[in-house]
């Protein structure tokens, strides 16, 4: 007796030829992962909303564009590049530019891990996005709402 051969389904064919496969258990990843870095960004956003300058270095940000506007020396450690990145975000009121420049940091973090994930593993990019965004997450609560990238950061001058 010989075995029957059945032909391949459509998605065998994609898996095989590397294409991209969308299923339940792949949005279940991929809706973990995003709600991984909305969720902190939200809570943070409405925290910065009520108390703008509280636990924050942003008016540090703020006295450096100002400085570097009014063409004095600037007082911090910084390439020249960052004051020209946060000048938008200094030109927005208080509360919004400060919001808005950490979902643009932050967004910018969570683009770069999903893209170095996805070239990484590029069947299971989602459930790797959402696992490494999940782990890391609590590491980055505190930068978060402080919009500093580390706790020594940034260091003044003397």
């Amino acid at each position: 007796m010989t075995p029957k051969i059945f032909p391949a389904t459509s998605t065998e064919n994609s898996l095989r030829e590397g294409r991209f496969v969308f299923s339940v258990p792949q949005l279940a990843w991929k809706m973990a992962g995003c709600l991984a870095w909305v969720l902190p960004l939200l809570v943070s956003s409405i925290i910065i909303i009520h108390n703008p300058a509280r636990g924050s270095v942003t008016p540090v940000y703020h006295d450096e564009v100002d400085l570097w506007f009014h063409r004095q020396p600037l007082q911090l450690f910084y390439f020249r590049q960052f004051v020209l990145l946060f000048a938008p975000f200094h030109l927005l009121p208080s509360p919004l530019g400060d919001v808005a420049w950490r979902w643009m940091a932050v967004g910018g973090l969570g683009f770069g891990f999903y893209y170095l994930l996805r070239h990484s593993f590029p069947n299971s990019n989602w459930r790797a996005f959402a696992l490494v965004s999940l782990a890391s997450m609590p590491l980055m609560l505190g930068s978060i709402r402080n919009a500093r990238p580390t706790r020594n950061w940034p260091p003044r001058c003397s």
